[in-house]
């Protein structure tokens, strides 16, 4: 039943934060962007990265936390595999947005800066970050991620739409993390066969 709950808890924050840090995001970029666009994006990224490590951990915390060490790790290893593929979701959404507005250089030519930003700084900052976090899970406890988890259950406990949102939390845990682990390794094949070529 726990991982259950541990399931339907990473789907909804992956819902939630993940379509609800578009607003936090902007604010970030807007004033950013007058020193420099890639420099406001990496930043809004990175903060949007971090917040998921966070929540992620968070999560896999204080779910575990009566359990063995090895219940702790699976539950890391899976949050880490949605914040990852959130990542390289994105960077995909950003090319093929791109494509799609192929005759203006321009912006191409930003997508394209935005997707080297993200392998290049986002990708290994995700790992890093989250494994430190993992390592010092008392950093995930602090007041900006207890408020996110407390709107989280305070949107579970609602009465209709809380069910809802649980069974589409706990839907978008279970599909999401074999999907995620099917594009990441996809990912790597396509990356060593571009290497060998």
């Amino acid at each position: 039943m726990e991982f259950l709950k541990f399931l339907a808890l990473i789907g909804i924050t992956n819902l939630i934060v993940g379509y609800g840090w578009f607003i936090p995001a902007i604010l970030i970029a807007l004033p950013l962007q007058i020193i420099n666009k890639s420099f406001a994006f990496i930043v809004q990224r990175l903060s949007g990265v971090a917040l998921m490590c966070l929540v992620m951990v968070n999560i896999a915390y204080t779910l575990s936390i009566d359990n063995s060490i090895y219940v702790y790790l699976i539950y890391l290893f899976l949050g880490f595999i949605l914040n990852f593929y959130s990542i390289i979701q994105s960077m995909q959404s950003m090319r093929d947005h791109s494509r799609k507005n192929s005759f203006d250089f321009n912006y191409m030519d930003e997508t394209e800066t935005n997707i080297r930003l993200d392998t290049a700084v986002s990708l290994p900052f995700c790992i890093l970050f989250y494994i430190i976090v993992s390592i010092f899970p008392n950093l995930s406890q602090n007041e900006v991620i207890y408020l996110i988890m407390d709107l989280i259950y305070i949107l579970i406990d609602l009465p209709v739409l809380g069910e809802i949102i649980l069974v589409s939390g706990g839907l978008t845990g279970i599909f999401l993390i074999p999907y995620a682990l099917f594009q990441i390794f996809f990912m790597y094949i396509v990356i060593k066969s571009d290497l060998n070529q």
